[in-house]
């Protein structure tokens, strides 16, 4: 993917007079035995999903590491484009406040397809964890919903755990 800014043409900072002097470089990797317990939920059946704030560029990297999604950026499911879903892909899909059960039927589609496929949520806001939640349970399992539950190490985690059956606060 292309970031924004990335290109003089769409920075929105001066872009000339400057001298390179340096260039540097982080990373944060997934902390030790990560990638072993994603692996080991997986032999047990669970349905391991990434919901994050982050680029969707870098959940999917950090997501194929610790094996959420498979070596080539896919986990072998059929999903397609559903394997990385941002957001801005969820707002105009998301359900009026009495729940998933008013909402028009190519959204309702939307949404088991999404559950079904989907591996990872990107650059999703507090609301949209609670909604991604709320699908699972209500379109999870063919329609009879799915036990979830939701690890979160932030304030903007609070409405997700809430929601799911077992929230664990880090």
């Amino acid at each position: 993917g292309i970031f924004q800014g990335a290109h003089f043409g769409d920075c929105n900072f001066p872009s000339s007079g400057f001298e390179f002097v340096g260039l540097f470089a982080i990373e944060d990797p997934p902390r030790a035995g990560v990638r072993e317990s994603v692996l080991q939920c997986q032999s047990a059946g669970v349905k391991v999903v990434m919901v994050t704030g982050d680029h969707p560029d870098t959940a999917r990297a950090i997501a194929s590491r610790i094996e959420i999604l498979g070596a080539a950026g896919g986990d072998g499911a059929s999903g397609g484009d559903f394997q990385v879903l941002e957001g801005v892909d969820l707002n105009l899909r998301l359900p009026p406040p009495e729940g998933f059960n008013n909402l028009e039927e190519d959204s309702k589609e939307f949404w088991r397809h999404a559950v079904s496929h989907t591996r990872v949520f990107a650059r999703v806001s507090p609301l949209h964890k609670q909604i991604i939640v709320q699908a699972y349970q209500h379109f999870g399992q063919n329609g009879l919903g799915e036990i979830v539950a939701m690890t979160g190490d932030g304030v903007n985690d609070a409405p997700a755990l809430k929601q799911a059956e077992v929230g664990i606060a880090m």
